[in-house]
């Protein structure tokens, strides 16, 4: 297994830092924003914070297809393109409803950006490497996310975040003119399967582990502020948490076989979610968050290099 970034690789990370460091910038003051500010409730306060998931869910989708046939960096330009967009949007005095749309457009964009990046790093890594590579990807998925939560509640302010997250986005488009160029894949779009039949077990598995970081990314500053806690400071330790474990936890689970760290990651992120549940101070919600955030880590690496291993057989 190579070990480290390589520096055709690299600007494939640095392209998802920059695209979710401001998404992590808007995650820890959006939900602020919208009770304290449009003083959003019940259903409104629930679709603005809940459409993002939802909206990347149906960006993937959208992405895995044009990424096969429009290309790899075609398909990341376009995405890494939205992101900016939507971000300088929140430049503007918006409504709930205009944010509503904004998420939407962010969720499609950075959905689509995503696999796009992610077939592109699996397409010019060996096949012993994939595991190690989606580690890597999550690193700049993580690494941004991170980051941008710690500055998104530092600057206490939507309209800076949007800011950070638009001149950010636009680092990563000139980036990707330095990273290894995919192979060029003919598909013929009469005999492109939306959603591959490979794909349909792992992605339906890994899907429903995804609703706890979901769930987190969405409402988690939301709960532990009215617990009385610290949202951000739990939402920050959550990402710095999957960050840190893609190097921690994958090595690990590698040697066990990455399969066989499905279960147990199952298992332990029920356990975090019941101690968020329950969670009403800032340490009890770290508790949570550190076990859901460890249990993440491992199931992308092992269900995302099963997929990709049986799609190129």
């Amino acid at each position: 297994m190579k070990i480290g970034i390589s520096k055709q690789t690299a600007p494939l990370v640095l392209a998802s830092f920059s695209c979710f460091l401001g998404t992590g910038a808007v995650l820890s003051i959006l939900p602020l924003h919208l009770l304290n500010v449009l003083h959003a409730s019940g259903l409104r306060l629930g679709l603005v914070l809940g459409i993002y998931p939802f909206a990347a869910l149906v960006g993937r989708l959208l992405g895995g297809w044009s990424a096969d046939i429009f290309g790899r960096r075609r398909t990341v330009t376009v995405g890494l393109s939205g992101a900016c967009a939507s971000a300088f949007l929140l430049l503007f005095p918006l409504t709930t409803l205009e944010l509503f749309g904004v998420r939407l457009l962010q969720g499609l964009c950075q959905g689509a950006l995503s696999v796009a990046v992610v077939t592109w790093m699996m397409d010019i890594s060996k096949a012993e490497d994939r595991a190690y590579s989606l580690s890597v990807i999550g690193a700049g998925v993580w690494g941004g996310t991170s980051i941008g939560v710690l500055l998104g509640g530092l600057m206490n302010s939507l309209h800076f975040s949007g800011l950070l997250a638009g001149l950010s986005a636009l680092i990563g488009i000139p980036a990707l003119g330095l990273a290894e160029k995919p192979p060029i894949i003919s598909v013929e779009k009469s005999t492109r399967k939306f959603i591959p039949t490979s794909a349909l077990v792992p992605g339906i598995t890994f899907g429903l582990g995804a609703v706890g970081y979901s769930a987190i990314a969405s409402f988690v500053v939301l709960h532990m502020n009215l617990q009385g806690a610290s949202g951000v400071t739990v939402l920050t330790t959550f990402s710095f948490t999957v960050l840190f474990s893609r190097f921690l936890v994958v090595p690990l689970a590698t040697r066990i076989g990455l399969q066989r760290a499905v279960r147990p990651s199952f298992v332990l992120a029920t356990i975090g979610l019941i101690i968020i549940a329950l969670a009403h101070t800032t340490l009890w919600g770290v508790v949570g968050v550190l076990c859901v955030a460890v249990a993440h880590s491992g199931l992308w690496p092992a269900l995302g290099s099963l997929v990709a291993t049986r799609a190129s057989n």
